[in-house]
């Protein structure tokens, strides 16, 4: 009998642990909502932020290093938890 209520409490602790993590994942996309529309309201406020300037005939390296200095600025805010 003893056994049979502890597996019942272990079932209830499991069970509470499924609508927590998906309010935790609900208030991270809310997060992550406020950061994107603060990171676009800083673009349209900032002329220097609307749009990357390429000199014509510029090598793709330096095309992609210019992409990678273009957009390092957005990815500050984000926290990077993969690799």
């Amino acid at each position: 009998m003893n056994l049979d209520a502890g597996f019942t409490q272990v079932a209830q602790v499991l069970l509470w642990a499924v609508p927590v993590r998906v309010a935790l994942a609900f208030l991270r996309a809310l997060w992550m909502r406020g950061s994107m529309r603060m990171q676009a309201w800083q673009r349209w406020r900032l002329p220097h932020h609307r749009s990357l300037r390429v000199a014509p005939g510029l090598p793709m390296e330096e095309l992609a290093l210019q992409l990678v200095r273009h957009m390092r600025p957005s990815r500050r805010g984000v926290l990077h938890r993969f690799p």
